[in-house]
């Protein structure tokens, strides 16, 4: 289990040095100008990732692995809030899933947590299980989310988001374990 661990933590260092050193080379490109950036008239639209204000889209991660997914947020100046691994069909270090979702404005630093594969026989398939952040979903897919990894849920309220959650998000529970959403 402490190999689990340390491998985690090994992951959250090497996507946040990773992280630091793209907003190195993005500052850098900010202060001192693209060597060829095109000229955009006042007439044209903004990009699609600039939603208002400076704030940008969080982009597409899914299928990406996960240091390109790092890479792609850096680019847009967001960084990584967490990387939790799920059991999944998908091939170990691709992202399952990304909170929020594609298509959420963020302000400039903005983090998303990237749900990374370990594969459908990797060590997330054990008997423990950590919480993911269900606040803001959509109650059928937090459902579908903690039914992939083996925790049973209890609703609260009668609305269609949830609102809040118990354990907190980062806990750790043995599979089979209940997670309490609360709905509004």
């Amino acid at each position: 289990m402490p190999d689990q661990q340390m491998s985690g933590s090994t992951m959250l260092l090497l996507g946040g040095g990773m992280t630091v050193g793209v907003a190195a080379v993005l500052g850098l490109t900010l202060v001192l100008g693209p060597a060829h950036a095109p000229v955009r008239r006042a007439t044209e639209p903004a990009p699609v990732e600039q939603i208002s204000a400076g704030a940008v889209a969080v982009p597409a991660l899914v299928g990406l692995d996960s240091m390109a997914a790092t890479g792609r947020l850096a680019a847009r100046r967001l960084g990584v809030a967490d990387v939790i691994r799920v059991p999944s069909s998908l091939p170990a270090g691709q992202v399952v899933r990304a909170y929020p979702r594609a298509g959420t404005p963020l302000p400039p630093g903005g983090q998303v947590t990237l749900y990374v594969s370990v594969g459908p026989d990797g060590p997330a398939a054990s008997a423990r299980v950590t919480v993911p952040y269900f606040t803001g979903m959509d109650a059928q897919q937090a459902r579908g989310v903690a039914g992939q990894l083996g925790l049973l849920v209890t609703v609260q309220g009668s609305g269609t988001t949830v609102s809040g959650q118990s354990p907190a998000p980062g806990t750790v529970l043995p599979r089979g374990g209940t997670v309490r959403l609360d709905l509004r």
